[in-house]
C-alpha cells in the first residue's frame, strides 16, 4: 500500500512540475513584466534614499544629467515624502523587442509629476527610459484613468 502511495505521489509531483513549466513558459512575458514592475518600485525607493544612480546605464543615460535630476528630486522636490500612486503598466513591442512602461503620478514639494519608467524585457531586464511629465498632459499609455491624481472634468 505504501509503495502505491509513493508511486501516486511521484506521478502527481511530475504532473505538477510539467504544469508549472508549461504555465511559466506560456506566461514568461507576464513574468518579465512583473519582474520589471518590481524593479521600477525598487528604483523609486532607491531614488528617495539617494542611491538610484547605479540603476541608470551609461548606455542609455548621461551620468551627469541623471545625477542632477536625481539630486533635484531628492533635495528640491522632497521625493521621500511623495504622495501618489502607481497608475498602470503598459506592455508594448517594437522591432521584435518587448518593453514594459510603468506609470506613476506623484505630488511633490516642487510640482505634480508623472514618471514613466521603461524597461526592455529580455532575459536581463534593462532600464532604458526614465521620463518626467506634467500630470495634466494626456498619455496614451494610461489605461486606468481612475487611478490618476489629475482628473479631467
Amino acid at each position: 500500500m505504501v509503495r502505491y502511495i509513493y508511486i501516486l505521489l511521484g506521478s502527481m509531483i511530475k504532473l505538477c512540475l510539467i504544469v508549472f513549466f508549461f504555465n511559466s513558459s506560456c506566461t514568461s512575458s507576464n513574468y518579465l513584466l512583473n519582474k520589471a514592475e518590481f524593479k521600477s518600485r525598487k528604483l523609486l525607493e532607491e531614488i528617495s534614499k539617494g542611491s538610484a544612480s547605479k540603476h541608470f546605464s551609461a548606455k542609455y543615460f548621461s551620468n551627469t544629467q541623471i545625477n542632477l535630476l536625481l539630486n533635484e528630486l531628492i533635495v528640491e522636490c522632497d521625493f521621500i515624502n511623495r504622495k501618489g500612486n502607481f497608475v498602470n503598466s503598459y506592455p508594448w513591442q517594437k522591432d521584435g523587442k518587448k518593453y514594459g512602461s510603468f506609470i506613476y503620478e506623484f505630488n511633490l514639494k516642487c510640482d505634480a509629476i508623472r514618471l514613466v519608467i521603461t524597461y526592455e524585457l529580455n532575459t536581463e531586464i534593462e532600464l532604458i527610459a526614465f521620463a518626467l511629465e506634467p500630470i495634466e498632459k494626456d498619455n496614451f499609455m494610461i489605461k486606468n484613468p481612475e487611478k490618476r491624481l489629475y482628473k479631467k472634468n
